[in-house]
């Protein structure tokens, strides 16, 4: 997941740095929080985006445990 967005935000000449609002969609979000907030804490600079988190019953493609959508400013 985390390759896809850092080709996306490469794509539009930003970085991980660039980030300003994340949001999240979790399936079973009790059950998979803990992974995917260390995996979001090796990627990301810390405290500097607003994250937003939010527990869904399924994404559109099957399988899926997480969605993630970001917005970015180019400073």
């Amino acid at each position: 997941m985390w390759e896809n967005l850092r080709i996306v935000l490469e794509a539009a000449n930003c970085t991980f740095d660039d980030v300003v609002e994340m949001t999240s969609y979790h399936v079973a979000m009790s059950k998979h929080m803990d992974v995917f907030r260390t995996a979001k804490n090796e990627v990301f600079p810390k405290g500097t985006y607003a994250w937003t988190r939010i527990g869904v019953s399924e994404l559109a493609h099957p399988g899926l445990l997480a969605e993630v959508k970001c917005v970015a400013v180019k400073r």
